[in-house]
């Protein structure tokens, strides 16, 4: 079989202006029928303490905020069609907090909790009622927090809350168990020692300041455990687990009232200290130490490349997000952009940007790139071209049509926004309490509210080569110096980064996005079966309205059938291998497409080859049929 073969010979130039009219109609009665805004009607009712959150028209559950006497935050969530109930406590104490003489102890406490509390002494029996009643918990201590969870049927959450909250009542901490769960905290490190993400970390800590609490280790094991560890665990547990540094969020089928009902008495019982936040005192990066390179061997025979700018912590600017400004533009991947210079060259496998918080006063804003085997030869030339890109940036004033396209980006996501799993939400939610005001705990992840051309030239300012970070994983790398917790070997230069000149790079600034919906008006149902609409020599199509998903989106499938099918080995594996062509030629040409939620996938199937294409409708008929172009005129040599 030739690769002739493989295009579609029943598609003329006839058929393919037929079918590109056939995703019009499809698109034309797809639409779906129009919702009521769900944040207006919770039925709950207001009380001064009581803040409703703003979500999103299509979400369907119910909130409530409110603030108990002893300044526990809570966040409570009605979902009628839930088959399970949830909940999450983060305590706004963790592995930042550790004493200096006992690293990994509030990870060693969060292990303790598990053990038994006063009013159900049993040994394990939290995690053995969860497990007989459906459910599932789990926990994780962060640098800033440690985070409880679990759910359970919803029949079962009266006692499973219960005995969740005395978690933090009143635990045993029981002393008879302190071995077991040292041996416990000490097999989680050896765990993660032959991990590069861990070895990845746990190095890079080598960079930043060792006043910083983020210097140290924080797994905790049996030497940094070591001796009679359960009085120092007695005094932390008291000094750091105080309801107002807590925040709790419960989900249920059961209505707001009867979850405040549940859930009031009972945390209202956790001790308040009043001890307040508190935050590392020290800069992450001492004066002096940037620029740096921090170079290490990774196990796995990849290479990965870091860059990383210490900028002002970003919760600040959350309703404006300039740094989504930046991050979305030098993590594009349309023509022209870093990512598709890098990926032409054959050097990189992979391109992310973003920005994460560090600690209460800074944030990283960094540039994650998977090398690949040639990539790793070319360290140098890659930072100069990603150098460059940033130095256009910087050149170019920012421009407001670019902002705004971002934010309809983020309005849509959270117009349209889909619910999550019940447990992924509680956890989720709860480290956020302490970070956004009530009314905005749903929304500030995709706010976008007004474009600053000076705070995106503000921090375009800090990323420079003489703030940066550079980590270099590489699987050949050997040196005499080892970090000491995972043995990894390393090498950390704090010295000017080597400027190469990028060359004919070709960089440029995508152009504005053409596939951004903008009608998103919905249509009634029709309550009609799926029906044969078109049916003509050549062409079938077969057409339903589904409105269940209440959002203007819409799903085509097309069916190119090839004559005679992929029926032998040969004629499949060409099929396959012509599909995977034509998907990697797709990736940088709609990457605008993706951002405006559209999406498009070939397969090969043994009629032919399917084109799937799914998301908002609007600009389906000019993405279908540039697709289309994309399969009926690809080079076959």
């Amino acid at each position: 079989m030739t690769f002739q073969k493989l295009r579609p010979s029943l598609i003329g130039t006839q058929t393919r202006r037929i079918l590109v009219m056939a995703v019009g109609l499809i698109l034309a009665a797809c639409q779906t029928a129009p919702i009521e805004d769900a944040g207006a009607a919770s039925g709950s009712p207001k009380a001064a303490e009581v803040i409703e959150p703003r979500q999103s028209p299509n979400d369907q559950r119910s909130y409530r905020y409110l603030t108990l006497d002893n300044k526990l935050q809570v966040l409570l969530v009605s979902d009628p069609d839930t088959d399970k109930s949830a909940a999450a406590l983060s305590v706004y104490r963790g592995s930042f907090h550790d004493p200096d003489n006992r690293l990994g102890l509030a990870h060693f406490l969060e292990h303790m909790l598990f053990i038994g509390t006063a009013k159900y002494p049993e040994v394990d029996t939290f995690q053995q009622y969860i497990t007989a009643n459906g459910g599932s918990s789990n926990a994780y201590t962060a640098l800033d927090h440690t985070n409880y969870f679990f759910d359970i049927k919803n029949s079962a959450l009266n006692e499973g809350i219960d005995r969740f909250a005395h978690f933090f009542i009143d635990p045993l901490l029981s002393a008879e168990y302190v071995e077991r769960e040292k041996n416990a905290v000490h097999s989680e490190y050896q765990m993660q020692i032959k991990d590069d993400g861990w070895r990845g970390y746990m190095v890079s800590k080598l960079a930043l300041n060792p006043e910083h609490p983020g210097y140290r280790f924080t797994i905790g094991s049996l030497d940094t455990l070591a001796g009679d560890v359960k009085p120092d665990l007695d005094r932390w547990f008291n000094a750091n687990y105080s309801s107002d540094q807590m925040g709790l969020v419960v989900l249920s089928n059961r209505t707001l009232d009867d979850l405040k009902t549940l859930v009031e008495p009972l945390f209202a019982q956790i001790p308040n200290k009043d001890i307040g936040p508190s935050y590392p005192t020290a800069p992450v990066f001492a004066p002096g130490q940037l620029p740096a390179r921090l170079t290490s061997q990774s196990l796995k025979d990849r290479g990965r490349l870091a860059v990383s700018f210490p900028i002002p912590n970003t919760l600040s600017t959350y309703r404006t997000k300039p740094e989504q400004y930046i991050s979305n533009l030098l993590g594009h991947e349309g023509p022209g952009s870093l990512h598709g210079v890098l990926t032409a060259r054959g050097w990189i496998e992979s391109l992310g940007v973003g920005a994460q918080d560090f600690d209460h006063a800074t944030s990283l804003l960094s540039v994650e790139i998977q090398l690949t085997p040639a990539g790793q030869q070319h360290v140098d030339d890659v930072l100069g071209l990603l150098f460059a890109q940033l130095a256009q940036l910087r050149a170019a004033e920012p421009e407001q049509w670019r902002y705004q396209e971002q934010a309809k980006v983020a309005e849509l996501g959270f117009q349209f926004q889909e619910p999550g799993s019940t447990l992924g939400f509680v956890y989720q939610m709860a480290p956020r309490l302490k970070d956004y005001p009530a009314e905005d705990l749903l929304i500030a992840p995709y706010l976008m509210e007004g474009f600053d051309a000076n705070m995106i030239v503000d921090l375009l300012a800090r990323l420079t080569p003489e703030n940066a970070l550079v980590e270099l994983a590489l699987p050949d790398f050997e040196s005499d110096q080892t970090e000491p917790w995972f043995n990894v070997a390393y090498e950390l230069t704090r010295k000017p980064h080597p400027e190469t000149a990028p060359g004919d790079s070709t960089l440029t600034l995508p152009p504005s996005n053409p596939f951004l919906p903008e009608d998103l008006s919905l249509l009634k149902a029709d309550d009609q079966p799926i029906n044969l609409a078109v049916d003509q020599p050549g062409l079938q199509l077969w057409l339903d309205t589904d409105v269940s998903f209440t959002t203007p989106r819409a799903n085509i499938a097309i069916e190119l059938l090839v004559p005679g099918g992929f029926s032998s080995l040969e004629d499949s594996s060409l099929g396959q291998l012509f599909v995977k062509l034509i998907n990697d030629g797709l990736t940088q040409p709609t990457y605008p497409a993706l951002l405006a939620g559209l999406n498009a996938n070939l397969a090969a199937t043994p009629g032919g080859i399917t084109i799937r294409i799914g998301g908002y409708n609007d600009k389906q008929p000019e993405f279908s049929a540039f697709i289309l172009d994309q399969v009926l005129t690809a080079p076959l040599s």
